[in-house]
């Protein structure tokens, strides 16, 4: 071997090994957040990325805080760096809710499940982030991940409006009458500060389980 063989060796030797495809997409989702998102629209946080609600989707927040309506969806729109209203419903039930979530597309919903447990009537406030196992890109799913927690701040302070439970799901999952029911009211064993675990089976039948948003 030469010595430039030698020398042409060692450099790559110290070179990074080439990127997968998923590995450049997520270095370009990286790099496009750093240059596009901290805008005089968008502010970079600590905990997050804000980007502001449009004003249809806030009037519909403040209607579902007064109990005025009973589901209000909304988007992150990375186009125009904002939170706009997908969808409004005034009545809808547990039995309709899985409709109203989109299989294909990441969202977050607000619905305000009217029950009863141990004969007493309830009216809580959960709060559904939808996310699908495929067809996203990393942009998206950092993006709604990053403007999650900001958009609940921004609804408590302006809307009035903090959920009951927060809940997140794939969005080929099932919300039926008896997951709501128990991610709402979970079995005492199971009970956590803050946000309820996973639900297990319990005697209303077998289903497919959610997780709590942490």
């Amino acid at each position: 071997m030469s010595l430039e063989a030698f020398k042409h060796w060692l450099r790559s030797k110290e070179e990074p090994a080439p990127l997968s495809e998923v590995e450049k997409e997520l270095e370009s989702a990286l790099r496009d957040q750093k240059m596009n998102l901290p805008s005089a629209v968008a502010a970079q946080t600590m905990k997050g990325v804000m980007f502001p609600i449009d004003q249809n989707a806030e009037a519909e927040l403040r209607k579902l805080a007064a109990h005025h309506v009973d589901f209000v969806q909304s988007s992150v729109d990375t186009l125009n760096e904002a939170i706009k209203l997908e969808a409004s419903k005034e009545k809808l039930t547990p039995e309709e809710l899985r409709a109203a979530i989109p299989r294909d597309k990441p969202r977050y919903s607000f619905y305000n499940f009217a029950h009863d447990f141990n004969n007493q009537h309830y009216q809580s406030i959960i709060f559904i982030y939808s996310m699908p196992s495929s067809g996203c890109t990393i942009k998206e799913r950092m993006l709604y991940s990053s403007c999650k927690q900001p958009f609940l701040q921004t609804v408590l302070q302006n809307c009035k409006l903090q959920p009951d439970k927060k809940v997140e799901i794939d969005s080929k999952e099932v919300l039926s009458y008896d997951v709501l029911l128990d991610h709402v009211h979970p079995p005492s064993q199971i009970r956590d500060e803050g946000f309820a675990k996973p639900p297990g089976p319990s005697q209303r039948g077998a289903r497919r389980v959610t997780k709590a948003v942490v």
